[in-house]
């Protein structure tokens, strides 16, 4: 008999299972299976866990060692002649995501779309990223606040979400200049910036009145966005909503 203390639980998924499908934002798995795995020596404290989720074409899997993002994000294209079985090991066909693509956590996924989170926010928000199960490749990062709506079209995905931008300038030192800079980047069309005049004199206080090192912090804009991807390209603009403006971190 095999040693490993490894046990499989396979879970057919209720309508609460996971938390960011009670928000309808994406597809309920058919099936997940996780697998608790061997504590590694050097981390005894840390829980390792193999989670395998199960969609009509294709499977995600994720280790997860328990350290700071997951140690491997993968596809795998589902043969029906075959079924696969959630396993540490790599099947050939497996498309593994590339650590210098994407380093994170499973999100979910919409349609033949996948979605990872970041192992880490920034900002006030938190990247995510958006893959094609068909060949693994990645089409699109960016972070937010929150994501409000995906949506299937017949070439491509959108989605509504509050954007967390980060133009590398400060809209208290330089409120123009600054504020020009995001315009053309974002495509936002109001004529002023929002006002940061609070978030940089509490900045002045943490900094014991220290006004010029505190108006020189680059800030961080945040805004309703909507992001459409349409064969591969992805094509980002502004939505109506509220603009607000903080310290990057």
């Amino acid at each position: 008999m095999r040693t490993r203390a490894i046990i499989a639980i396979s879970i057919l998924l209720s309508g609460n299972a996971l938390a960011k499908d009670a928000a309808g934002l994406f597809d309920k798995p058919a099936k997940a299976v996780k697998i608790p795995l061997a504590a590694d020596p050097q981390n005894p404290q840390a829980k390792s866990m193999l989670s395998c989720f199960y969609y009509a074409k294709f499977a995600v899997k994720q280790i997860d060692r328990g350290e700071v993002g997951a140690e491997q994000l993968s596809i795998v294209t589902l043969d029906a002649s075959e079924p696969y079985k959630c396993r540490e090991a790599n099947t050939g066909g497996e498309k593994v995501v590339d650590s210098k693509d994407w380093s994170g956590y499973f999100k979910g996924v919409k349609g033949s779309y996948v979605f990872f989170d970041a192992d880490d926010g920034l900002n006030g928000g938190l990247a995510f990223a958006v893959f094609d199960a068909s060949d693994g490749k990645k089409l699109f990062e960016d972070t937010a606040k929150s994501l409000h709506a995906i949506r299937l079209t017949p070439s491509g995905i959108v989605l509504n979400y509050s954007r967390v931008y980060a133009p590398g300038c400060s809209l208290f030192a330089d409120a123009a200049g600054c504020w020009a800079k995001v315009k053309q980047a974002t495509g936002l069309t109001q004529e002023f910036p929002p006002d940061c005049t609070a978030a940089y004199r509490a900045e002045e206080q943490r900094m014991k009145g220290s006004s010029h090192q505190a108006a020189s912090v680059p800030s961080v804009v945040q805004y309703e966005a909507q992001t459409v991807l349409d064969a591969g390209r992805a094509s980002i603009s502004a939505a109506p909503g509220q603009v607000s403006c903080r310290l990057a971190d």
